[in-house]
């Protein structure tokens, strides 16, 4: 089922529509066993993200799309659901991030859910501040996508080719709408028209210090409201905090991710619920 026919499933029934907070987690990483179950600090790293997940207003179900019964049983506990094990061919390392979206929210319908928002948030971004991430999930009311994005340098050779003279080729002049040798100012103000139109509505990623622009999986909302949203409406918000823009893929960013846990404001407490302490 496509967006179209999710939107129309949800106009059929909005009342009974949900909003679902989706967290996958594979079991089998191979840089850093058992990933997402390790502790950070006190915690598993992917409590973290269940226990953001739990702390947002508006949010019907927390699903852990796993092929792990070990990251199920402690995804259970800080009370998240694993109504299912991920098929392994969509579990490999290679596997597509919408392979386990499309499967999760196939499995959902097919067990009576409506569908009126789907979030994803990796358990690898466990530095989110509630009250950014609250305000990134109300926008998925108003729009059909919204995600998250990072500036990082910016690399001439990704946009253009320098001739003999020194003048300036695009390298896809069919992307940015200019099919002739160019100054670096001039590409640098084409590019910027070129965001202009590809992020509506989010002019401060193409203003400014010329940057390029790399997407996240810090937030990945899909909405499926009657909003009137073209479905090409999209909103992505820039994540400036260093912190935030943490990735856990490595030993070495689990030991930079202790060092900076207790100076970050995560706006909620990461614990078992209550009735699950022992």
């Amino acid at each position: 089922m496509d967006i179209a026919a999710r939107k129309q499933r949800y106009l059929a029934n909005p009342d009974d529509a949900i909003t679902v907070v989706h967290i996958p987690a594979r079991g089998g990483s191979t840089r850093v066993p058992r990933k997402n179950i390790r502790l950070l600090g006190d915690e598993p790293l992917i409590a973290y993200s269940i226990c953001l997940a739990r702390s947002l207003r508006g949010v019907d179900r927390i699903i852990v799309n796993t092929d792990s019964d070990e990251i199920a049983t402690v995804a259970k506990e800080y009370g998240a659901e694993a109504p299912f094990l991920r098929p392994a061919d969509i579990s490999h390392e290679t596997a597509l991030l919408q392979d386990a979206q499309r499967y999760a929210m196939d499995w959902l319908e097919s067990h009576g859910a409506t569908l009126a928002s789907f979030v994803t948030i990796y358990p690898t971004n466990p530095f989110r501040n509630l009250g950014r991430a609250q305000a990134m999930l109300d926008e998925v009311r108003r729009r059909t996508l919204v995600g998250t994005m990072v500036r990082v340098p910016f690399c001439w050779d990704r946009l253009c080719m320098e001739r003999e003279d020194g003048s300036l080729v695009p390298a896809d002049a069919e992307a940015v709408g200019l099919n002739a040798p160019a100054t670096a100012p001039i590409l640098a103000n084409t590019y910027r028209r070129f965001l202009h139109q590809r992020y509506p509505g989010n002019e401060h990623l193409a203003s400014g210090e010329l940057g390029d622009i790399k997407r996240t999986g810090h937030f990945i909302g899909i909405g499926f409201h009657d909003n009137n949203a073209p479905e090409g409406d999209a909103c992505y918000f820039e994540i400036e905090d260093p912190l935030e823009r943490i990735d856990i893929d490595t030993d070495e960013d689990f030991a930079l991710a202790e060092e900076m846990l207790h100076g970050f404001d995560f706006g909620y407490t990461v614990a078992r619920p209550k009735e699950k302490r022992g």
